[in-house]
């Protein structure tokens, strides 16, 4: 079962989960790996070991410098990722970021959603349950035995 879409490209890095983190004061805005957005960091590293990738970057902003440190881990038992994404000032002045994360969800066989991806979006319906609790994803007509759920906190 594929939770989100995601295909192997050598050329392009345009599939997956994706952070942008935008400066509420300026504007600028960033993503907290290499990819998708534009801007270059001050200072990048990518280091994969094992079941676990983490990225590093620094980006100036204005005077600021900001640090956003992201791991990744995938169980070698379980079909679960981790992701955690710190964000860490570096100057004296008080900033204001917002974090957007990004997926498209799938919540259908790989196989299924290769051979009709427009029609896998179709019925993917998204939800907060409360304020406190994740994001619900369910595929599938209405609530039936067919139908699959994912949660994302």
């Amino acid at each position: 079962m594929a939770v989100t879409r995601w295909q192997e490209d050598p050329t392009r890095d345009h599939w997956g989960s994706f952070c942008y983190i935008r400066d509420t004061a300026t504007g600028t805005f960033w993503s907290n790996t290499a990819q998708p957005a534009p801007k270059r960091p001050d200072r990048y590293t990518a280091v994969f070991t094992e079941g676990r990738a983490e990225f590093h970057r620094q980006d100036r902003v204005e005077d600021s410098l900001i640090e956003t440190r992201t791991e990744i881990v995938v169980s070698p038992e379980d079909d679960i990722e981790l992701r955690r994404m710190r964000l860490i000032n570096r100057s004296g002045e008080r900033r204001t970021l917002e974090v957007t994360s990004y997926a498209e969800v799938v919540l259908a066989p790989p196989v299924a959603d290769a051979l009709h991806p427009a029609f896998s979006k179709l019925f993917v319906q998204t939800e907060i349950v409360r304020a406190s609790e994740p994001c619900c994803a369910r595929a599938g007509l209405g609530r039936t035995a067919n139908s699959r759920a994912g949660y994302f906190t």
